[in-house]
């Protein structure tokens, strides 16, 4: 292995160690996906990918925004809504605001509601002459 590939690896890995750390997260916990360093990480149950590994440490983000943006990140992609970067987040991006994300959730709520009604009462249904 090149020098610079190693140098490399122990620099990811020391990202991912000090991340680990400010957020209380358990470093045996936390490995790379396919064992390649500074692509995504998986850390317990959250895939954190280097850039914003390195965007949390060097803006010094409160460690509560992580958790506050990945869940946000979910979120959003469930209701097929783009999702900021870490970045910025952090710097305060736009985004939808509580009761809109609530307004989806209750829409979806009522959309699934109604799909199951429609699939009980015609899809079991036996039609014959």
């Amino acid at each position: 292995m090149l020098k610079s590939s190693l140098l490399y690896r122990q620099a990811c890995n020391q990202y991912l160690a000090l991340f680990c750390d400010k957020h209380g997260y358990d470093l045996r916990d936390a490995e790379w996906v396919a064992g390649e360093p500074g692509d995504i990480a998986t850390i317990g149950d959250y895939y954190v990918g280097m850039r914003t590994i390195i965007d949390d440490l060097e803006m010094n983000a409160p460690e509560e925004e992580f958790i506050r943006w990945y869940d946000y990140c979910l979120e959003a992609h469930d209701l097929g809504i783009d999702s900021p970067n870490f970045r910025s987040w952090v710097k305060g991006c736009p985004r939808i605001p509580e009761e809109r994300l609530q307004r989806l959730r209750d829409l979806r709520a009522q959309l699934f509601e109604e799909t199951k009604n429609l699939k009980r009462e015609f899809s079991t249904t036996d039609y014959t002459d």
